[in-house]
Parts: C-alpha cells; sequence; structure tokens
C-alpha cells in the first residue's frame, strides 16, 4: 500500500498509519509522470532506445491512462500507480 506513512518518534516507537486520496491527486500525480514520460517520444530521443525500453514507456504510460478505467477508488488506483524505471525519469523518486 502506497498510501502508508511510517512516523518514529524521538522515543525511536514507530507508529504507521494509512492517509486517503481523492481522484484529483490520483490526476495531479499521473499527469506530471505522463509529462515526464512523453520527452522521450521526441525522435532523437526515442531513437536511442532498445525495442524493449520503447516497449516498457508504451506499457507504463498506458497503464497510468487506464487509471480511473481500472479501478473504482482513488485510493485504489493510488496504491497500484505503476513504478517508472529508474532511466525513465531519474528524479521521480
Amino acid at each position: 500500500m502506497k498510501r502508508t506513512v511510517i512516523s518514529v518518534a524521538l522515543d525511536g516507537t514507530q507508529t504507521t498509519s494509512t492517509f486517503d486520496v481523492d481522484w484529483e491527486e490520483v490526476r495531479f500525480k499521473r499527469k506530471g509522470l505522463i509529462e515526464e514520460l512523453d520527452l522521450w517520444y521526441f525522435a532523437d530521443r526515442w531513437a536511442q532506445l532498445t525495442t524493449e525500453q520503447q516497449n516498457a514507456l508504451n506499457t507504463i504510460r498506458q497503464t497510468l491512462r487506464d487509471l480511473p478505467s481500472t479501478y473504482s477508488t482513488a485510493n485504489e488506483a493510488f496504491d497500484n500507480f505503476p513504478e517508472p524505471e529508474d532511466w525513465m525519469v531519474p528524479n521521480w523518486r
């Protein structure tokens, strides 16, 4: 679950909590990642990728586009948000 936060107090005790998201938050995160991935679709950058990398980009982009139709709640969509490979968006995390 990607909506889990672990807090550590000064005495070292840990508290785990879960937060809810709405569709606006999912759309915001999705839009940002799609914009980052779209930079790979410029012809000069696309030509540098292997077929495997091109397929991986196409797959993650389609998965992002399908989030609202695949999951019935924003929490489910957020929990199943695809993680891009490090080379796709080096500064994403």
